[in-house]
């Protein structure tokens, strides 16, 4: 009888050692994935765009150009890339694969986040666009723009320089060792994304935010004019006023936005990338809320970085009227084609040709803006 139950004190031992290699072999692995071919179970909406824009570079001749506008949910809802890349076909007389990589949410310091990971993916455009959110060249990085950043949704190359414009805001905060601990427990600290891809029915409200955005094949997040009724618009409209008309009232240019605008120039300039940057249209009534001299500071300070750094400047604030807006400030479907193609006359007249740098695109430096 004692032999029996040793037996069987063994066999519990050895399947409770054989359990926990095999839950910790589950972990690893899926920690390794999301480190290097699951980028959407870390940063779901980063990852899914990520990934269309991969599948688009695949899918186009090795010498095609890449124009990729990086912006926040302005540019999700604003740009048909689809148009701008039909448009800029023609116009080049060449094929140009166009893609829309908005969030929502992002602002000047996401925009940066996302250069900098598109770089490190090998991933270097023929032209990048980046929007120039006005609004947030005043003070500190908006809050909501904090939340983009938790230790689970970010990569540990990401983290010295999310510390170095968040330090002020997160006195002391330890975000290495968060990210650690999230690493080693990813069915955990993942667990909406997984769900999100396997059962999405059953992601808690918690977990949702933005995780269910939609886009077509080129990162573009149409609103057809139907939602757009009097009782949606007004409502729409206070909002956009609440988070920001008294931000606006007593503008004063400066702070973290501005820094992250300048080292995305920088960091273009090093990398021989061409860039132009856009101001989105917005309607009477959001440009009402800037107080007398706010765009005597923006315009003079896009001014300076255009001449600084020989990069194109385009102004579409005024090419939409109010009617084509959701809020004033978030197009609908015949406002985003009308803002896409006149984006397309604005581009550069030739692009150069193109070297294929593995699965990115290495830019030829010929490239020459108006």
């Amino acid at each position: 009888m004692s032999l029996h139950k040793s037996r069987l004190s063994d066999w519990g031992r050895k399947s409770l050692v054989t359990a926990v290699a095999v839950f910790a072999i589950l972990q690893l692995g899926l920690a390794a994935a999301i480190e290097t071919w699951m980028p959407q179970l870390r940063d779901p909406l980063y990852g899914d765009k990520l990934n269309q824009l991969k599948s688009r570079i695949a899918q186009a001749p090795a010498d095609t150009p890449l124009v990729v506008m990086l912006g926040s949910s302005r540019t999700v809802h604003g740009l048909d890339a689809e148009t701008l890349e039909r448009e800029m076909t023609r116009q080049q007389r060449q094929p140009v694969v166009a893609y829309n990589f908005g969030l929502p949410g992002a602002g000047t310091f996401t925009q940066l986040v996302c250069l900098k990971r598109l770089l490190a993916e090998g991933i270097r455009p023929d032209l990048t666009m980046i929007e120039v959110l006005a609004p947030v060249l005043s003070g500190l990085i908006p809050p909501h723009e904090f939340q983009q950043y938790p230790a689970d949704r970010i990569w540990r190359r990401d983290i010295p320089l999310i510390e170095r414009y968040t330090r002020d805001a997160f006195p002391g905060r330890q975000l290495s060792g968060e990210w650690w601990r999230g690493w080693w427990t990813p069915f955990y600290t993942h667990r909406f994304a997984i769900m999100r891809t396997i059962s999405p029915a059953f992601v808690p409200s918690e977990g949702r935010s933005h995780l269910f955005a939609k886009f077509d094949e080129r990162g573009w997040n149409a609103m057809p004019v139907q939602v757009r009724t009097p009782e949606r618009y007004q409502a729409a409209l206070n909002t956009a006023r609440r988070e920001y008309a008294a931000e606006l009232s007593d503008f004063e240019l400066g702070g973290p936005s501005c820094q992250a605008l300048r080292e995305m120039l920088e960091i273009c300039r090093a990398e021989d990338m061409p860039v132009a940057l856009v101001l989105m249209p917005e309607g009477d009534e959001f440009r009402s809320w800037y107080p007398p001299g706010a765009w005597d500071q923006i315009d003079a300070f896009l001014k300076g970085l255009s001449d600084e750094f020989s990069v194109a400047l385009i102004n579409g604030r005024e090419w939409i009227g109010e009617d084509d807006f959701l809020d004033s400030h978030h197009l609908l479907v015949p406002g985003a084609d009308r803002f896409s193609r006149l984006l397309a006359q604005q581009t550069p007249p030739a692009l150069g040709d193109r070297q294929a740098a593995g699965r990115g695109r290495k830019s030829s430096g010929n490239l020459r803006l108006r």
